[in-house]
This record gives structure tokens, C-alpha cells and sequence, in this order.
């Protein structure tokens, strides 16, 4: 990953690699959901001495959520959506994910919350 902010690169390659999903990176936006969408927001950084100063651990929150509000319709589409970001995630070098919990975003929207960890890159 460059000097760009961890959760616009993964928002960027979580984009290439889902084009049937809307991909955001403002969790405002999940309210309304009309197609599968994913959702990517920064949670914490983290200094690792061990990597030295020019490097962070970034923790991040990615959902996947379907457009459903039936939970028995929801699961069918949440696998197949889960499936598929952890597909995405799979091949980059710079994020793994550690954890996926079902839940409901916002009291209507079903999904998944999948915890992402990434390296980051600050200052020159």
C-alpha cells in the first residue's frame, strides 16, 4: 500500500474486484440499500515499533449488506456476498481480514461485519 489513506486504497481495490457491488467508503450512504454493497470506514491506528516509524497497523471496518430487510432472503445473499469480499481481500499483500460477525447495520440492513487489518505507509 502507498502513502494513501488505507481505507480509500481498499475502498479503490475492493472496487475493481466487486463490480456487481456498490463500494463506499462512508457509512452514511448504507442507509437505502438498493443493490449488495460494501462499506469501508478506518477504525484505529496503531504504531509498531517493530516496523519502524514510517509504518502503522490500520484497523479497519468493511460490511457487506444486502437489500433486504427479510432475514430468511438475507442469508441466501449474505453468503454469496461474503464469499465474495473475502474472495477480494484474498490476494492483497498489504490487508487480511481476522473475523467476519453477522449483524444489522442501522436496525434494517443485514450484513456482515468483517475486521480488516492493514499496513500503511506515513510521511515520505
Amino acid at each position: 500500500m502507498g502513502e494513501v489513506s488505507a481505507r480509500t486504497e481498499l475502498r479503490e481495490a475492493l472496487a475493481a474486484a466487486l463490480p456487481a457491488y456498490r463500494v463506499t467508503g462512508s457509512k452514511g450512504v448504507l442507509d437505502g440499500v438498493t443493490r449488495p454493497t460494501v462499506g469501508v470506514w478506518q477504525q484505529s491506528f496503531t504504531r509498531r515499533t517493530d516496523w519502524g516509524k514510517d509504518h502503522v497497523q490500520v484497523g479497519l471496518e468493511v460490511w457487506v449488506v444486502v437489500p433486504t430487510e427479510d432475514p430468511d432472503k438475507a442469508d441466501d445473499a449474505l453468503d454469496e456476498g461474503l464469499d465474495d469480499v473475502l474472495a477480494a481481500l484474498a490476494p492483497l499483500g498489504w490487508a487480511d481480514w481476522s473475523e467476519c460477525q453477522r449483524g444489522v447495520l442501522n436496525d434494517t440492513t443485514h450484513g456482515y461485519n468483517i475486521t480488516v487489518t492493514a499496513v500503511a505507509t506515513i510521511g515520505d
